[in-house]
């Protein structure tokens, strides 16, 4: 089975998997039960894929039981652990976790980021990003406020006003404090954590929880 990036704490395992295997071999190696085979008969192809590809990661973690979701959307499972779960050209990256946790991968798109970056950098945040290594600066704070938008359900939609990446330096610190500022002006403190993996993929993801 084909996991190409693990990560194991003391708290949290996260694992991206990369869906290489047709959809006959992996329904062999899954072997849906009659609930997740009538799920999987009603999505298109390419959510299928995704389907199958989230199963993998349960298997791959001997995790039992269904995926559930709230009504935002927002994945969970009957446990006293916390999931996040994120797709991004044929990878699937799933989070478990003692603490809330949201995660993102993302593909190197440094165009694209770059187009969008006035939508999610903060002043404060430009200020600390090294022009040299700005597409991954870009990359990792994207990620860190998809990540955050996730965990939080989704309920403060602003990656400006809302969500704010405390100062990093790029691949020196992959720790780093970030906040969620909520319409009060409350803030709350988390910490995201980044890896660079295969293909040049940037995985992301962030805890309720300040290490």
């Amino acid at each position: 089975m084909p996991i190409v990036h693990e990560i194991k704490r003391r708290h949290t395992h996260v694992v991206v998997w990369e869906v290489s295997e047709t959809t006959e071999e992996l329904l062999q190696i899954l072997n849906l039960d009659a609930q997740q085979q009538a799920k999987f008969n009603e999505l298109t192809d390419k959510r299928q894929r995704e389907f199958l590809g989230i199963r993998a990661c349960f298997h791959y973690l001997k995790i039992e039981g269904a995926i559930l979701y709230e009504e935002s959307g927002k994945p969970y499972i009957k446990s006293n652990h916390h999931i996040s779960i994120s797709h991004s050209w044929g990878k699937v990256a799933f989070a478990i976790s003692k603490f809330a946790v949201g995660i993102d991968i993302e593909k190197n798109r440094p165009q694209k980021i770059r187009n969008i970056q006035q939508k999610f950098i903060r002043e404060d945040e430009a200020v600390f990003i090294e022009k040299k290594k700005l597409d991954d600066y870009l990359h990792v704070i994207w990620g860190i406020k998809e990540a955050q938008y996730k965990l939080h359900d989704g309920n403060l939609w602003s990656f400006l006003n809302h969500y704010r990446t405390q100062p990093f330096k790029y691949n020196y610190n992959h720790q780093i404090i970030c906040e969620i500022i909520d319409e009060e002006h409350h803030t709350q403190y988390y910490t995201a954590y980044y890896d660079r993996i295969k293909d040049g993929f940037y995985l992301i993801y962030v805890l309720d929880n300040i290490l």
